[in-house]
This record gives C-alpha cells, structure tokens and sequence, in this order.
C-alpha cells in the first residue's frame, strides 16, 4: 500500500482528503506545518507528498517539497494550490515536482494515481498578464488573494511590510488593475486563461 504524506495548513481539507484517499485503498498521513511534515517524513517511507504552496508557518510548500527530497530523493511531490493560476514557475523549474494541481481539481484522485504509477500531472495556467509578473511578485499576489494582509505576509515572507506595499502596488501596476477586487478578476477570469 502506498503512503501518502499531505502537507496542509487547512486542517479540515487536509483531514478530508485523507478521508478520500483512504477510500481508494492509499495510506494517509496528515501534516499542517513544516515541523509536522519533517517529523513523519523520517517516521515513514512516504511515496507521495502532496503540499499545500501556501502554508501559514515561517516556511512555505517549497520548503517541504525540499525537505521530502532531501529525506527521500526518490519521493514524488505533488504541488497543490486553490489558485487557478500557479505560477512559481522558477521555483518549480529548480523542484522539478512531479505534479502541480488545482485543490479543487475534478480529476483530483486520478491525478494522485497517475503520479504514483510514474507519470506526471499538471493542470495550472501560468501565461499571459502573469507571466509580467516575477516570482516573488506572484507568491504575494496569491497570498493577498488567500487574505493575508500586508502583516501577515510580512511574516511569512520575512520582509518589512513597506516592502510588502511596494510589491502590492507594483503588481497592481503591471497587471493594470486598482484594488484587490481588480486582482482577483484577472486571476479568476475565464478560468485559467491569463
């Protein structure tokens, strides 16, 4: 049987996909920190890692999938993301996960199966307006668009909140849009054609 590890802050998603997964005869484990994560990494032989990019913890999704594979360097990692674009497209060039998914995605399960028979998965959009956009600039945009404020992502990026503004207005800039209603039109519009 094959153990899955989900790295996700969101305790009821990650419980709950557990819950999924279980009933397709796969092993689950559930993390909701980096130090969680680390912990049953070296605890178990995990097949597959499926991480939440945006963690609310001092380390982000990145940090775990190079965690997993320090551990384990035959680990698959599955990236997982609620925005329908993802677009740490350098990060992921130097991670080379074996999948990047949509939590939402209607092929979720297949996706998870596929991966673990040695394919690989990719369902995110990452062109157009965003591709204006640097990597850094991207990983603030999704955070304001999962509510952080410019505090929180402070925090979590380890950056002056000034620092947070200037990016904020320099997304804004490149994208053409005024507020955070704007933004959140152009990342949801026609799905994930950006």
């Amino acid at each position: 049987m094959n153990n899955i590890l989900i790295v996700d802050d969101h305790e009821i998603y990650a419980n709950t996909l557990s819950s999924i997964l279980k009933t397709h005869n796969l092993n689950c484990y559930t993390a909701h920190s980096y130090n969680e994560a680390n912990d049953l990494l070296v605890s178990f032989d995990i097949q597959l890692a499926l991480i939440d990019v945006n963690l609310d913890d001092n380390k982000n999704g990145f940090h775990v999938a190079e965690l997993a594979r320090s551990i384990n360097a035959d680990i698959k990692i599955v990236m997982m993301s609620f925005m329908h674009s993802f677009s740490f497209t350098k990060k992921l060039e130097t991670l080379k996960p074996n999948g990047v998914i949509h939590k939402d995605d209607k092929r979720f399960i297949n996706a998870v199966k596929e991966v673990l028979e040695g394919k690989e998965y990719f369902n995110y959009a990452h062109s157009g307006k965003l591709n204006k956009l640097s990597a850094r600039e991207m990983e603030i945009a999704e955070l304001i668009l999962a509510d952080k404020s410019s505090n929180d992502i402070s925090f979590l990026l380890n950056v002056s909140s000034e620092t947070v503004r200037s990016y904020r207005k320099n997304i804004y800039t490149k994208l053409g849009v005024n507020s955070v209603v704007g933004l959140t039109k152009l990342f949801y519009s026609n799905g994930n054609e950006f």
